[in-house]
C-alpha cells in the first residue's frame, strides 16, 4: 500500500499539492504490471469518487492519514522494511540512524566532488577575468595612494599659502618702515656731505 501511494504521488502528482517522498534510504521499486482495462476501470472509479469528494477535504484527510502512518511506523533502511514505532529495538534504531548517516555522508562526498569539478571548471573559465581583476585592483590601489599623496601635498601648500597671505601685509609694512628709515638716513648723510663739502671749499678759499 505504501509503495502504491508513493508511486502514485510521484508519477501522478496532484496539482498544488506536495509530492510525498519516501525516507532517503527507502527505494520505491516499480509496481507490477496491471491490465489496461483494469487501469481504465480504476481511473473511472477514482474520477467518479473525486468528483463527489471535490472540495470536501478528501486530499487533506489522505495526507493526514499518511503523516499518522509515518509517525506510527519507522522505516528501517538497512532492513528495507517498516517497523511499528512501539516495536522497534534500540539496535534497530542505531542501525537506522547509521544507515541514514552513511547515506548522507555519501551524498555529501558526491556533492563535494561535484562542487570541486565545478570550481575547477570555473577556475579555468574565470582565470583570465580573475587575473585582470587583480591587475585592476593593484592599479586602483596605486592610483588611490597617489591621490592621497597629492591631496596631502595640496593641503600642506594650501595651509602654507594661507599663512603667507596672512603675514604678507605685516612684511610689507616692515619693509616700508625699513625703506623710510633708509631714505631718512640717506637724506641725513647727503646733508652732512653737503655741509662737509661746503666747509672744505671755504677752507680752500682762505688759503
Amino acid at each position: 500500500m505504501r509503495r502504491l501511494i508513493l508511486h502514485d504521488s510521484q508519477q501522478h502528482p496532484v496539482a498544488g499539492k506536495p509530492i510525498l517522498r519516501p525516507p532517503s534510504a527507502m527505494h520505491v521499486g516499480a509496481l507490477d504490471d496491471v491490465d489496461e482495462d483494469q487501469l481504465a476501470q480504476a481511473r473511472a472509479l477514482v474520477a467518479a469518487e473525486a468528483s463527489e469528494t471535490e472540495g470536501s477535504g478528501y486530499v487533506e484527510i489522505g495526507e493526514d492519514a499518511w503523516r499518522r502512518a509515518e509517525a506510527s511506523e519507522i522505516w528501517l533502511g538497512h532492513e528495507s522494511r517498516y517497523v511499528r514505532a512501539d516495536e522497534v529495538s534500540s539496535d534497530q534504531l542505531v542501525g537506522k540512524y547509521k544507515a541514514e548517516l552513511d547515506a548522507r555522508r555519501e551524498l555529501m562526498a558526491d556533492e563535494a566532488a561535484r562542487a570541486a569539478k565545478i570550481e575547477k571548471k570555473l577556475a579555468v573559465t574565470l582565470g583570465g577575468y580573475q587575473a585582470r581583476s587583480r591587475m585592476l585592483d593593484e592599479k586602483i590601489l596605486a592610483a588611490y595612494r597617489e591621490y592621497e599623496q597629492a591631496e596631502l601635498e595640496t593641503r600642506a601648500f594650501s595651509a602654507l599659502y594661507a599663512g603667507e597671505q596672512a603675514i604678507i601685509p605685516a612684511r610689507i609694512e616692515k619693509a616700508q618702515e625699513e625703506l623710510r628709515a633708509v631714505e631718512t638716513l640717506e637724506r641725513s648723510l647727503q646733508a652732512e656731505y653737503q655741509e662737509l663739502v661746503g666747509r672744505r671749499n671755504a677752507l680752500a678759499g682762505r688759503n
